[in-house]
């Protein structure tokens, strides 16, 4: 009988220990990296410092930081309309048929979270260009752009950002060559570089989280705790491009001839992949 306590004795203690373990296993998945807080104590020696952690597993809008990170990458269409030939003032309309040119865009950029959403300063570089033909001819014309924006997400309405509707301004220079050759030389070329010029930037964010978890739960929580990964987007939006000066004008070349081609184009569909640390 006294044989038997003490096995059960041993099997309670194996049992504690285990749950304990686990117990602390599970914790640790769950938390992720360790908040340092300090703040004075007139009634100790010094600064009382203590430490809490991050639950990985807690709801978007509580687990935010104040600062973040955005990095996305996608295509846009893009086509000024008003755009004449650097090298013979022909209207894009009959170089390229009608077809807009397919940017490749990657954009970086800093993000300020608040209780009412959150604030963002981007820098973006898309490059692009189209291909057509003119009295036998062909034609080439490519695209470089580079812009400077600021934006607001309203990715805090709902615990976690389903959709977020956004929106961004800022300035874009654009850089352009165009080349008429044939198939055995090249005829003429020119290229130009803008002033800035206005873009706007309207969209939807649709947060894509969801699959990893249909998945496996605890694989959102890994990529936070291993890379910082909160959100993971499919990014739909419209671009607007607007010159601040005057352009060039066909009615008037000799008084507008140094001024920029007219770049100008109005709902310009993209869409990417964005991603926020």
């Amino acid at each position: 009988m006294r044989l038997f306590h003490i096995y059960l004795q041993l099997i309670l203690v194996i049992v504690l220990l285990t749950a304990n373990e686990s117990f602390s296993q599970e914790k640790e998945e769950s938390t992720g990296p360790v908040e340092v807080e300090q703040y004075s104590d007139s009634n100790a020696a010094g600064d009382i410092t203590y430490e809490k952690q991050k639950d990985l597993l807690a709801p978007y809008k509580y687990r935010r930081d104040k600062h973040g990170i955005i990095f996305s990458v996608g295509t846009e269409k893009y086509y000024p309309k008003n755009f004449l030939s650097l090298l013979d003032n022909v209207s894009i309309d009959k170089i390229l048929k009608d077809e807009p040119i397919n940017l490749f865009a990657i954009d970086i950029g800093y993000k300020y979270n608040f209780s009412l959403g959150s604030l963002a300063l981007a820098y973006t570089f898309a490059s692009g260009s189209g291909t057509g033909s003119f009295n036998n001819e062909t034609r080439s014309i490519a695209f470089q752009r580079q812009t400077v924006s600021a934006g607001y997400y309203a990715d805090n309405i709902f615990n976690e950002p389903w959709v977020v509707p956004y929106g961004t301004v800022g300035l874009s220079q654009f850089s352009l060559s165009e080349e008429r050759y044939n198939a055995t030389a090249t005829l003429a070329d020119d290229s130009a570089v803008t002033d800035p010029i206005l873009s706007f930037k309207a969209g939807l964010l649709f947060q894509l989280n969801w699959i990893e978890a249909g998945i496996d739960s605890n694989t959102h929580a890994e990529g936070l705790r291993s890379s910082g990964l909160e959100n993971t987007f499919l990014d739909v939006h419209f671009s607007w491009y607007q010159h601040i000066k005057d352009t060039f004008d066909i009615n008037n070349p000799v008084q507008t001839a140094d001024l920029d081609p007219d770049l100008n184009a109005e709902a310009q569909l993209g869409i990417g992949l964005k991603l926020e640390f």
